[in-house]
């Protein structure tokens, strides 16, 4: 139709276009089928399943649109799905001359880019002269499709798209500006977690050879201009449909256009078409909410200004709207999501806390090639170092989301090793042909484990084979062989894991975390350490830029913050060195929590000071318990924490039970016991033989109760 339509018809068919999921999937259709063959092989060529782009192997299509095509592949080095981005090969006609390279490097840069709510970029490089973008592949939907499919509360809705806002502000700080933010670029994982993504449309600003030509033209739901994206009409903020570029405030604009929209059920400014839509914006006629509406007049007053006409008449930034608009949604009643610490405290991180487990990228990267090469994997670190929570909360997921099927299958070897095999083992038969199938019980288990050991490998390779997967046995705190079990029942169970050695091609895999001071004891067993050290890796401490991430970023998630950027730089300061960073970290972290500001959702520096010192912390809350008992319970206090330390001053574990004998009746134990898991100090666990009791973290030994 071109040339064949007036302004005022094009403008009205442009708006269509740009609203209508169907329209637009048929002109891009109809476009493709009347290029010329040729053309249309060199524009949007698609990719076969299992060819590469850069390292990436591509799994399948995930759609096609005016910047090219996504692709689902895998990473076979790190072992992740991944979202691969194949630009088209005309960018120079769209952006202009050295789009490519430009493309490129913008790319690469936001690579640095790392928030919670925003997907992150793993790569970029090119393929046969085409930029490509590796990102994060998240498994869920947008924020169009989130909110068209469920119906949510107002307040549930304003805290996502507040989560998604907190992502664009670290966009901005980081440099950057999006310029097509809007529902379509927000995907919601399965936890909820929103990310902002789409980054084919962020620019540092202008590179030597942009073409400054201002003629806007249409194309595929995006207006663009050579040598720069506007982004899509209806979220556009007025300079950019003017034709000036886009700046962090008109992100802003078009944050508050797609929240408005997903609160009102309309857009704040009323068009048919492009000239109607740019008349409406300019003169700055909002379409008023309903007074039936059930959202604030206070949350509706904080977008009119984010979306006022003039960019200087909005917020200064993405960070000081957030700031306005986050307290009226806490004073609205925090939902279950927000009160809940983002910090686990003393216990470790599991895998339900990947989400909020930072600080060991590189930690998490070494490991999956250490697992990529040997099929045993030693973590090694000091106590306190977190090796239990990389592996839970680290490892362990980036091999779930890896693309391979995995069955992971997490131990402790306690007081009785070869029992937690049996255990394991007990319900993986896969039928009468199993080799483990003889054993009806836990009993005949462990028996048919001490006398045949090598049933606990041909078990798990025939499961691997059956199912067609990969089977991970993590042993948590590998050093208990040396400090609990009885020396026959150590050997019977290295004699069991050691039969799961294939070599790096086996679908069989054993990763263990010990500590450092106890790595000598696996000496002892010779098959073992040799295994173990082909694939050793030391973890210590983390740094001061990681512990600051560890602290920082989970709250974030939950739409909080510090008070002053200083107050997480000095709490990092007090910890950076220590043996026990990580579990102080997190024991203050939580405290601070209990302490934040709900109202304004910030960690007030006066909830660090009352703290007093961070690495005080946990022995001040310790003394705290202990002064708060009588004499005689002292007395008890000590026998039972005495108890939980072995010689080598390392955790035991304890049947409840079997503490009863520490006091006068075995109710008064019970009580202690409880009491001391009601202050985060010992944890309480069910189990076959009754329930068991053990500190919180080895770091209680040296800070709390040396």
């Amino acid at each position: 139709v071109e040339g064949e339509l007036a302004a005022g018809e094009r403008s009205a068919l442009e708006m269509h276009v740009a609203s209508c999921d169907e329209c637009r999937l048929l002109v891009a259709e109809l476009a493709r089928a009347m290029a010329p063959a040729d053309e249309e092989e060199d524009t949007f060529s698609t990719l076969r399943p299992a060819l590469r782009i850069g390292r990436f192997v591509v799994t399948e299509v995930l759609g096609e649109g005016g910047m090219g095509v996504v692709y689902a592949a895998k990473d076979p080095v790190l072992r992740r799905k991944v979202a691969v981005k194949l630009l088209r090969p005309d960018l120079e006609s769209v952006w202009g001359q050295n789009a490519p390279e430009r493309l490129l490097r913008e790319a690469q840069a936001t690579a640095r880019l790392s928030h919670p709510n925003v997907v992150t970029i793993y790569d970029a490089g090119t393929h046969d002269g085409r930029v490509f973008i590796a990102m994060e592949l998240v498994d869920g939907i947008s924020a169009r499709e989130w909110t068209d499919k469920v119906e949510h509360d107002w307040l549930e809705t304003a805290r996502v798209y507040a989560a998604a806002g907190r992502g664009l502000a670290a966009v901005h700080e980081a440099g950057f500006v999006h310029r097509d933010f809007k529902p379509d670029n927000i995907l919601i994982g399965r936890n909820g977690r929103p990310r902002v993504t789409d980054f084919g449309f962020v620019r540092f600003g202008k590179a030597d050879g942009d073409d400054e030509e201002s003629s806007v033209r249409f194309e595929g739901g995006t207006l663009t201009i050579p040598g720069q994206v506007l982004g899509t009409p209806a979220y556009m903020a007025p300079e950019q449909i003017v034709g000036d570029e886009a700046t962090a405030a008109s992100d802003q604009f078009s944050f508050c256009v797609a929240l408005w929209e997903a609160l009102f059920q309309r857009r704040p400014f009323r068009g048919t078409n492009m000239a109607e839509l740019r008349k409406q914006m300019l003169s700055g006629q909002l379409e008023r909410p309903s007074p039936r509406s059930v959202v604030p007049a206070t949350v509706t007053a904080v977008l009119e200004r984010g979306l006022a006409t003039m960019p200087e008449d909005r917020y200064p930034s993405m960070a000081a709207l957030l700031e306005q608009l986050e307290p009226l949604l806490a004073e609205s009643g925090p939902g279950p999501a927000e009160e809940a610490s983002p910090y686990p405290g003393l216990v470790a991180f599991t895998e339900d806390d990947s989400d909020r487990f930072f600080g060991r990228d590189h930690e998490i990267t070494q490991a999956l090639g250490r697992l990529h090469d040997n099929a045993f994997v030693a973590v090694v670190g000091p106590a306190g170092a977190g090796k239990s929570s990389l592996v839970r909360a680290g490892i362990i997921p980036s091999l779930v989301n890896s693309g391979q099927s995995w069955e992971i299958f997490p131990i402790r070897p306690g007081r009785h090793p070869l029992a937690e095999l049996a255990r394991l083992l007990l319900p993986l038969t896969t039928g009468p042909m199993d080799p483990a199938a003889q054993a009806k019980d836990s009993g005949e288990m462990i028996e048919l484990l001490g006398s045949s050991p090598q049933v606990f490998g041909a078990t798990l390779r025939r499961r691997a084979r059956h199912y067609g997967v990969s089977v991970l046995i993590f042993i948590d705190q590998l050093e208990e062989l040396y400090t609990l079990a009885s020396a026959a029942e150590r050997e019977a169970f290295v004699a069991c894991i050691t039969q799961l050695d294939d070599g790096s091609h086996s679908p069989l895999r054993v990763i263990g975390s010990i500590r450092s001071d106890l790595v000598d004891r696996v000496g002892e067993d010779r098959g073992l350490l040799d295994r173990l050290s082909r694939g050793m890796m030391f973890v210590g401490p983390p740094d001061g830029l990681s512990l600051k991430e560890a602290l920082v970023r989970p709250l974030e998630i939950v739409g909080y913050r510090f008070e002053d950027a200083r107050l997480a730089d000095d709490i990092v300061a007090e910890l950076e060195g220590r043996a026990a960073a990580l579990p102080l970290l997190q024991f203050a972290a939580t405290r601070l929590w209990q302490g934040r500001d709900r109202e304004r959702r910030l960690i007030p520096r006066t909830s660090y000071q009352a703290m007093g010192t961070v690495t005080g912390a946990l022995s001040a809350h310790a003394e705290q318990i202990v002064a708060a008992l009588g004499a005689d319970k002292r007395a008890l206090l000590k026998a039972v924490v005495t108890r939980l330390v072995t010689p080598d001053r390392s955790a035991d574990v304890a049947r409840i039970d079997e503490l009863h004998e520490l006091g006068a009746t075995p109710h008064e134990v019970e009580l202690l016991v409880d009491s001391l898991v009601d202050a985060s100090l010992l944890v309480k666990r069910a189990g076959e033989s009754g329930a068991t009791v053990e500190l919180a973290h080895e770091a209680l030994i040296d800070e709390a109760w040396s």
